[in-house]
């Protein structure tokens, strides 16, 4: 099998650590603390290699063509505002309601039966 050792960094030069790296025909792997990860394809000059970063950085390489350095660019992620999920108003009108018809019943001195 055809083998490569890599160093994957970022624009500005920086290695990244744990950027996968997804070979057409071999083993997946992801690179170290260093950016290093060694890549092994099945065929040298018809495989390609895919390689991700959490970043949202991503590469999609011939292996004939990676280097030992790959740069990828930066895409940076959008932010993400988290809001707890709104809860019904139903049951409180539910027993509100209940509420006011318990004191109009109550008002004309009436029993009322009230199930929820």
């Amino acid at each position: 099998m055809p083998t490569k050792t890599i160093t994957i960094l970022d624009s500005n030069g920086n290695a990244l650590e744990g950027a996968h790296i997804i070979p057409e025909n071999g083993e997946p792997t992801i690179s170290d603390k260093n950016g290093m990860a060694t890549v092994s394809v099945a065929n040298a000059n018809n495989d390609w290699v895919k390689i991700t970063h959490v970043s949202g950085a991503t590469a999609n390489l011939p292996f004939a063509d990676i280097d030992e350095m790959i740069h990828l660019g930066d895409n940076e992620l959008q932010a993400v505002t988290i809001t707890p999920k709104k809860k019904s108003l139903f049951p409180l009108l539910l027993i509100a309601s209940a509420i006011g018809l318990a004191i109009h019943h109550q008002a004309k001195n009436q029993p009322v039966k009230v199930t929820l």
